[in-house]
């Protein structure tokens, strides 16, 4: 079966990922190929239908349990809740790079003056 992780910081797509691959593996421990995958972010779904040359470990571990299985339907279902969080982690990004600037022009204002 899947199991328990604490993962600490980790991004929403780190977590997405880590689940759809438990879940696929579990699947695939449990014998079957045919498997249907609704996951919560558009972003996985698509690097999990692709080849990426550059894709993380979760991702490459994916792809090969995928190409095990007889067929295989990675869709995105879509839930209010999915637009609230990714409204906040654009919010958090936005916040970070404010108070990034912030700093360095602190910085700056020092180092300069």
């Amino acid at each position: 079966m899947t199991g328990f992780y604490f993962i600490e910081q980790a991004s929403v797509l780190v977590v997405e990922a880590t689940t759809i691959r438990d879940g696929i593996k579990a699947a695939l421990q449990k014998g079957c190929r045919r498997i249907q995958v609704e996951g919560e972010d558009q972003i996985i779904i698509n690097a999990m239908q692709t080849q990426m040359a550059d894709s993380s470990d979760y991702l490459r571990h994916s792809q090969n349990m995928i190409s095990c299985c007889l067929s295989i339907s990675l869709t995105c279902i879509y839930c209010e809740s999915n637009m609230i969080v990714e409204w906040m982690a654009k919010l958090v990004v936005r916040l970070d790079i404010i108070l990034f600037l912030f700093f360095l022009s602190h910085l700056l204002r020092n180092f300069l003056f």
